[in-house]
């Protein structure tokens, strides 16, 4: 039986989205807990139920209360990350079959093209995820090299409370965590990080820049990241999925192909 070609609309914004859902997800979350982690109003840990049966005791002693808090942060911190991460993982299994996919255009594609994307999806580790992306379509950014430190804090905060043990380090004896953060300056005066808001005077110039931001976290060291870090980060990773797709994109226009771009508008895409 002769099997007829099947028409696949390639869908960039679609694409971008996977990622775009992640990182509303993590920014979301983490915003929502990590209030609750700094509220000081908050008396007891116990869950509301009608049962009389209580894993934490009712009346716990404030300064406990305040000690769960501060595990409940890094709690939030680490599934944040894992979201911002899992996301990623997603979006890049994706953006790998549709670039093997490319390849096969107006042709069949092999069993062998079938089973490096199976392969590609079995991996686990988002940079080298990411690393096989750039090696196999040069498809790259220069974002991909936070991640191998991204993988490591998750690990940390998610598996071994947030401290940071021998085998989460990127350096002798420590973390080190790097992101994409945005410094402004003004009047030669450079502001970055978490700031008090500041008077710019009619006329005054404001230069904004991109710069790498990192924190340095000695072994058996707890991860402490600013809601303003979180920010950054998951900017971090949204952008990088940005610049993807944008590579993609112009790759795809080199190879005269046109993707769909939205429900109105239906383009040829690669059999």
């Amino acid at each position: 039986m002769v099997q007829q070609p099947r028409r696949v609309h390639l869908r960039l914004d679609q694409l971008l989205n996977i990622a775009g859902l992640g990182v509303r997800r993590a920014s979301s979350f983490m915003a929502m807990g990590l209030r609750v982690s700094n509220d000081e109003t908050v008396e007891s840990v116990a869950l509301d139920a009608n049962f009389q049966i209580h894993f934490m005791p009712v009346n716990l002693p404030i300064e406990q209360v305040r000690d769960i808090q501060k595990n409940f942060r890094q709690w939030i911190i680490g599934n944040g990350i894992r979201e911002l991460d899992q996301a990623t993982a997603i979006f890049a299994d994706n953006v790998y079959e549709v670039r093997t996919f490319i390849e096969f255009h107006k042709k069949t594609i092999t069993q062998e093209a079938i089973e490096r994307i199976a392969k590609f999806k079995n991996q686990t580790n988002v940079a080298k995820k990411l690393q096989t992306i750039a090696e196999e379509y040069g498809i790259d950014t220069d974002f991909r090299a936070h991640m191998p430190s991204m993988s490591k804090a998750r690990n940390a905060l998610t598996h071994n409370m947030g401290i940071v043990s021998e085998r989460h380090c990127t350096h002798d004896g420590e973390l080190r965590l790097t992101w994409m953060g945005f410094e402004m300056e003004v009047g030669g005066q450079v502001v970055a990080g978490d700031f008090e808001p500041i008077q710019v005077d009619a006329g005054q110039l404001i230069n904004l820049r991109t710069n790498v931001h990192s924190r340095n976290i000695p072994i058996n060291t707890t991860i402490e990241l600013s809601p303003h870090d979180l920010h950054e980060i998951c900017l971090t990773y949204w952008v990088q999925a940005q610049n993807i797709v944008a590579v993609l994109s112009a790759q795809l226009g080199e190879m005269g192909i046109r993707p769909t771009l939205d429900d109105n508008e239906e383009k040829q895409a690669p059999s």
